[in-house]
């Protein structure tokens, strides 16, 4: 492998512009060629050989539990033994490749990734649930997380000035620290398992990697393509299983290294703690890398755009990411209604107390808004813009949005008048997110000029 082209400056990888009808098209033959190849099984990869188990696992559409992504050999405590002695193995020779040669290693995972943006980006759409705009970005964040962390390696394999000290010899030398073990989430399950096992690769270690249960089958189309890209026996190594039983013991491995990790607080202190005990035979204190979930919080105040912010951080993204806020603090009396009304439609059930007026009101104006959003975003423009490029768009809402809107608002409050609010919530959302889309049609055939309908930027 030779790097054949200059990397440098470094450049993001632009996104699909799925505003476009033909980029459509081919998402959905990309979204065809994956179906076709659902359902296979997928092997454990030890030392470059692919080891079949009698027991497996499946990972499925979480949208349609029914639909096998694919089936995957459940690891065992000696698969782990395996695996490890395997990355050793693979480290004495890895670990003297020139820094040139890991990187091209990077750089080709990167180009090919991207040749094949498409069927990647359709198969997280299949197995983690990722509207296209969302699994094409993460695509996107692969190949520059692998072409970044290629071109920090050529950096520092450079020569460094060091002060000169009079009778001594000075040089300063990054060398690498050995096997270690990647245990990546479900939700990003190429891009955050790029990230931690291309930067271990780059440096001159070996990996195990260790993929969530969920999301097997996007890990092993990962290291396929590295092998494919020519990745040496041994250096990258794959193990699917429970994590309770192959997470620990390669957690616990003396001859582990290093661990990286990326989840829940919970799993990540159990893991720090863990690595930090030493085993029998455990020379090195294991060093430890870890992305945990559970903290991000969204202040709002009550600034115009509050309303399009929640919303987008709620709905733009429909899997739970541990990037995306997961509390949401709402400052000003003005947000109130919002926050209960979310409650309103989240909870299933109605609120008593002396604030269900209030809260019945903002839910009859509420609801009905996010059948015509919805509508809007995922059935008139099949995901071509977020949420929150509509709602900066309100102001020049067509008459489809209000038309729609007012029956579904008009509903809510004849079927509260007459039942519980509950049974408000589903009938209005419906038969606004309904109207909305037929209002809709009707318009594209009378203004194809609007941005809105037609595709173009609002």
């Amino acid at each position: 492998m030779t790097i054949t082209a200059a990397r440098s400056p470094f450049r993001h990888e632009p996104g699909l512009d799925f505003a476009a009808p033909e980029e459509d098209e081919r998402f959905e033959e990309a979204l065809a060629r994956v179906r076709s190849q659902l359902g296979r099984t997928y092997p454990l990869v030890i030392g470059g050989t692919e080891v079949d188990r009698g027991e497996t696992f499946a990972s499925l559409n979480p949208a349609r539990p029914a639909e096998v992504i694919g089936h995957h050999a459940a690891a065992t405590l000696d698969d782990v033994d395996a695996a490890i002695a395997a990355a050793g193995e693979a480290f004495a020779d890895w670990s003297q490749t020139h820094a040139e040669e890991r990187a091209a290693l990077l750089f080709d995972v990167a180009d090919r990734i991207v040749e094949r943006r498409r069927d990647f980006a359709a198969l997280l759409t299949l197995e983690v649930g990722k509207i296209r705009e969302e699994a094409d970005g993460e695509i996107a964040e692969v190949a520059d997380v692998l072409r970044w962390y290629a071109q920090q390696m050529l950096d520092l394999d450079r020569p460094r000035p060091l002060l000169p000290v009079d009778g001594e010899q000075t040089s300063l030398v990054y060398v690498p620290l050995g096997v270690g073990a990647i245990v990546s989430p479900w939700n990003f399950p190429l891009s955050l398992t790029t990230g931690m096992m291309s930067a271990a690769l780059v440096a001159g270690n070996t990996v195990v990697v260790k993929p969530a249960s969920a999301s097997a089958t996007s890990a092993a189309w990962l290291v396929d393509l590295f092998r494919e890209c020519g990745a040496p026996a041994g250096v990258i190594n794959l193990l699917t299983g429970s994590g309770g039983l192959i997470g620990d013991a390669l957690v616990d491995h003396p001859q582990t290294r290093f661990v990286a990790f990326t989840g829940s607080k919970d799993v990540g202190v159990r893991i720090n703690e863990r690595a930090a005990r030493l085993q029998a035979g455990q020379i090195w204190i294991k060093r430890v890398q870890l992305e945990l979930g559970g903290k991000n919080a969204i202040l709002v105040d009550e600034t115009d755009n509050a309303f399009a912010d929640v919303y987008s951080a709620a709905v733009s993204v429909q899997n739970l990411s541990v990037r995306r806020r997961q509390a949401t603090t709402i400052v000003g009396s003005t947000l109130i209604g919002i926050a209960a009304a979310w409650y309103l439609v989240g909870s299933g059930q109605g609120i008593g107390g002396p604030y269900e007026t209030f809260l019945l009101l903002i839910g009859g104006l509420f609801v009905p808004l996010l059948g015509v959003v919805i509508a809007e975003t995922f059935v008139v423009r099949r995901s071509r813009y977020s949420p929150s490029d509509f709602f900066q768009a309100a102001p020049r809402w067509r008459w489809p949005a209000f038309a729609s809107w007012f029956p579904g608002t008009a509903l809510y409050f004849v079927i509260v008048w007459f039942g519980l609010p509950i049974g408000a919530t589903l009938p209005s959302f419906a038969l606004a997110a309904g109207l909305h889309v037929v209002f809709s049609k009707v318009e594209q055939g009378f203004a194809r000029s609007s941005p809105l309908v037609s595709g173009g930027d609002p």
